[in-house]
């Protein structure tokens, strides 16, 4: 789900997917990997951006894969200024 954010706020997004094999989730911003630090987090399903700055605005992407195929979904974080 999309969303707007304010500046040095928290942003959030959950992935929900199930298949058998248990797929695994990756996470882009504009179609690239993400590298994660100590403001960017990626768990089981989520990714949480914490102490957001005009840089982390864009369209993330949940990546689900597994042996039989992949899906995706999009949502794009815009980020107000102070």
């Amino acid at each position: 789900m999309s969303m707007v954010v304010n500046e040095s706020g928290a942003a959030s997004f959950q992935c929900e997917v199930k298949g058998n094999p248990e797929p695994k989730i990756t996470w882009l911003k504009q179609n690239s990997s993400i590298p994660a630090d100590k403001r960017v987090v990626s768990s089981r399903g989520g990714l949480a951006i914490n102490d957001v700055t005009p840089q982390d605005e864009g369209m993330y992407t949940c990546v689900a894969r597994n042996i039989l195929g992949r899906t995706s979904s999009s949502a794009t974080l815009s980020v107000q200024g102070l």
